[in-house]
């Protein structure tokens, strides 16, 4: 395995982590699941680490099972563009809050007169 392909692997199953434990779109299927299982298995759900050890082992069937082919390179594209949006998101959150937090700082600190 290439230093590429586990790079790859590892944006795919935070990515899919992301989508299955915190999206929007998941929330129904989250919902449904909780309804219909036990408070231990309606928790992990929502528990990034647990949905990421299910995910990493659905991405590992998806690209070392199936060879690499067209399929699952799809989906490790699109699990892999839902973690960089994320973060992104994550970091330029950031970014603004620490750019305007400088701002308002330096207004509300008074410029010592030189004499």
């Amino acid at each position: 395995m290439t230093i590429s392909m586990l790079l790859f692997f590892a944006l795919a199953t935070i990515g899919l982590t992301n989508v299955i434990a915190e999206s929007t779109i998941a929330e129904p299927i989250r919902e449904l699941w909780k309804k219909n299982t036990s408070e231990f298995f309606a928790d992990a759900i929502e528990c990034n680490q647990c949905v990421g050890w299910w995910s990493g082992l659905m991405c590992s069937i998806l690209f070392f099972e199936l060879s690499f082919g067209f399929v699952p390179i799809m989906f490790g594209c699109a699990f892999a563009g839902s973690f960089i949006s994320s973060f992104e998101k994550v970091l330029r959150n950031y970014l603004v809050e620490h750019y305007l937090y400088i701002m308002c700082k330096s207004i509300q600190e008074p410029e010592e007169d030189e004499h």
